[in-house]
């Protein structure tokens, strides 16, 4: 982090004697250092002159992470609008890694109510905001995301195979919305919806989720439809043009 910063505020390419004498660390050890980020591609070595400078990264890390504060900001009006339709508990994930990260939520009204903190990790092929994201990839990148993260049971309902990930990430795209039904958690229904960013890819998911006695399936058709209304409001804040 010190030799990320020290090239950071230096804004030119530095040598490793350079950025030892900076941090008063011996050559053989940044040496060692530099070797290790530029594998990450943290940092970036000049082939010329052996000097380096920041990674391009840093750069995806810096932009990933202002996307998902702005998804954030914008994303909690249509959340509690969601919360206030569904009477559920609404939350934003993005694709991180081979997970689903939660960057943003609304807690339903009841007692009883599921809590979806900030910063939770799930599985992406048995919750809804994850298959609402994975549809979308192409069929090497889901091939190669499945294969990274494996298919791990956690209920009787878990999808663990491909070919059933496969039928199931169809009807998401027909249907504009995915469903979890007890996937994950025992008892607990998740309904969610893509959302897009400017450039229409999909940037992460909205979903409302309760117990399944009160999330019925007599209620999914609902439920569903102000879920896609709320992922079409926040795609539009996030600057999608599209139908």
């Amino acid at each position: 982090m010190h030799i990320l910063d020290v090239l950071v505020r230096a804004g030119v390419e530095l040598g490793p004697s350079e950025i030892g004498a900076a941090l008063s660390l011996h050559k053989s050890t940044i040496h060692r250092l530099l070797a290790v980020l530029e594998r990450h591609r943290l940092v970036l070595r000049n082939p010329h002159h052996g000097k380096y400078t920041v990674g391009s990264k840093v750069l995806e890390l810096a932009n990933g992470s202002i996307a998902h504060i702005e998804m954030r900001t914008r994303a909690m009006p249509t959340l509690r609008r969601l919360v206030d339709q569904t009477a559920e508990t609404a939350h934003v994930a993005v694709l991180d890694g081979t997970e689903m990260l939660s960057i943003a939520n609304v807690e339903g009204p009841w007692t009883l109510r599921l809590r979806s903190a900030v910063g939770r990790r799930t599985p992406v092929y048995c919750t809804a905001v994850g298959k609402s994201v994975i549809a979308s990839l192409p069929e090497s990148e889901l091939k190669d995301l499945l294969r990274r993260t494996g298919m791990k049971r956690f209920t009787n309902r878990t999808i663990v195979t491909p070919a059933g990930l496969k039928r199931e990430l169809a009807k998401v795209r027909a249907s504009g919305y995915a469903a979890d039904n007890g996937e994950l958690e025992p008892g607990v229904r998740c309904i969610a919806a893509p959302v897009r960013d400017v450039t229409g890819r999909v940037a992460g998911a909205i979903s409302a989720s309760g117990p399944m006695f009160r999330v019925t399936r007599e209620r999914v058709p609902a439920i569903a439809r102000a879920v896609i209304a709320a992922a079409q409001e926040l795609s539009l804040a996030m600057g999608y043009a599209g139908d």
